[in-house]
């Protein structure tokens, strides 16, 4: 969010690819040593999230400006204490998220699970998609005061998805 606010799309789009990356090199391990299971894709989603996070850290201590002064003690008290409710948050949601394909592994078996994740990665596109151009113009739309103009970035909007999920 922070990279989002600051509308550094480039290392929100290098933080989000190296997440992909991780995930993608793990699953490929899982494959090649034929040892997938429940608990190692889990293991996966931590760590793509942990490799995202590392890297989106990494850009902004490199920043040459600082966001609201410099670090206190008692500004990272505050910082990791929201963080702890998005932690738990986002923990929640991966769960949820996953929680069908726990179930199905536990029930049916490898195979099955590897079907019905690809065909669910395949439906997930359009929601990757829309969601890649509403991340990008959430900043500009956050600064429009103007209710027209919301109004023509809204349709512009909707159009926009309409030919992404025609495409897809």
């Amino acid at each position: 969010p922070i990279l989002q606010g600051l509308e550094r799309f480039d290392g929100l789009a290098y933080a989000t690819v190296s997440g992909l990356l991780a995930f993608s090199l793990l699953h490929g391990l899982y494959l090649w040593f034929e040892i997938m299971s429940a608990e190692l894709l889990l293991l996966a989603l931590a760590l793509r999230s942990l490799s995202a996070l590392l890297v989106g850290g990494l850009l902004l201590s490199r920043a040459r400006y600082r966001l609201f002064g410099p670090c206190t003690r008692v500004g990272l008290q505050r910082l990791s204490g929201m963080s702890g409710w998005t932690l738990i948050s986002v923990c929640s949601v991966t769960l949820y998220e996953q929680l069908d394909v726990l179930m199905l592994q536990a029930m049916v078996g490898p195979h099955a699970v590897a079907i019905f994740s690809t065909g669910r990665k395949a439906i997930q596109l359009l929601n990757r998609a829309l969601g890649s151009v509403l991340n990008v113009l959430f900043p500009k739309i956050a600064a429009i005061e103007d209710p027209d103009e919301i109004v023509a970035l809204l349709w512009l909007i909707f159009r926009r998805s309409l030919y992404v999920a025609l495409a897809l």
